[in-house]
């Protein structure tokens, strides 16, 4: 298997956020044929920093608030300069102030289903009545979405268009290409596999505190940084089974490895 080399390529190009690879089902008993023992996602050695400035994984949603409130009034400085006194100006206050009451409004609680993403790749990201939330943000060319459980930010994850002249390539495997030649750690990765519950490919690394996927999403890249405490946590937390059926039930297979994969190829572009 090639190195993915994520880390480094991640600070420098996007911004920072599940642990071993998924699993068919927390009950299941290892196959008989399968004699591999399971691997891990690659070991870095340095935890990747989330952004924006004061950031951090265990956030109340009024905290975070609080810092995307100073991020936002960082992302509208030069704005300002550029601008006289009057009219214009009056406009990029209630611009600024539009952007930071509709981070606030895109609030979901995950009470119970249905809700606006069922269907969508994020499925797999949540589950219902468990006291889990999230809140999303457009910002700096990528579509942010921050995930809470029991009132705490545990989950994040960019997604990015894949594009010939982008900045992550035209396909899932030109945007690893890309990132991989900043990382000397090798990545773990776990091809889709539909009939085992596991939707699409993703490239995992760890580092004891973050687990850190790219994902491949078609014409799209997904980058989740999670929290590996909670994540180690999540079939404790997840009790209620009030949901709709997911392809993967991220209570139980994101917490599991997965047989060691011996392919040795970089994940295929769409």
């Amino acid at each position: 298997m090639r190195k993915h080399g994520l880390l480094g390529a991640l600070l420098a190009l996007c911004v920072g956020l599940g642990m071993s690879a998924i699993s068919p089902d927390t009950g299941a008993k290892p196959k008989p044929k399968d004699k591999e023992e399971a691997v891990e996602p690659g070991k870095l050695t340095q935890t990747p920093s989330l952004k924006p400035k004061g950031l951090k994984f265990g956030m109340s949603p009024k905290k975070v608030y609080a810092v995307y409130d100073k991020a936002i009034e960082r992302d509208y400085l030069k704005k300002y300069r550029d601008v006289e006194p009057g009219i214009q100006m009056q406009r990029l206050d209630y611009s600024k102030k539009q952007k930071k009451d509709a981070f606030r409004l895109s609030y979901i609680a995950f009470d119970n289903p249905p809700s606006s993403l069922d269907g969508t790749k994020l499925a797999t990201e949540f589950t219902y009545g468990n006291g889990e939330g999230m809140m999303k943000i457009k910002r700096k060319r990528k579509r942010r979405s921050l995930f809470f459980i029991k009132n705490r930010l545990w989950n994040i994850v960019d997604v990015y268009k894949l594009k010939a002249g982008g900045k992550w390539g035209p396909t899932f495997k030109s945007a690893v290409e890309k990132v991989e030649k900043k990382l000397k750690v090798p990545g773990l990765l776990v091809e889709a596999n539909p009939d085992e519950g596991v939707p699409y490919s993703m490239v995992q690394w760890d580092d004891g505190k973050t687990w850190l996927r790219m994902m491949d999403w078609g014409k799209k890249v997904a980058i989740s940084y999670s929290d590996l405490k909670t994540v180690k946590k999540l079939a404790d937390l997840r009790k209620s089974k009030t949901q709709k059926k997911r392809e993967m039930d991220p209570s139980v297979k994101s917490v599991l490895r997965t047989p060691k994969d011996t392919s040795g190829k970089t994940p295929k572009g769409k």
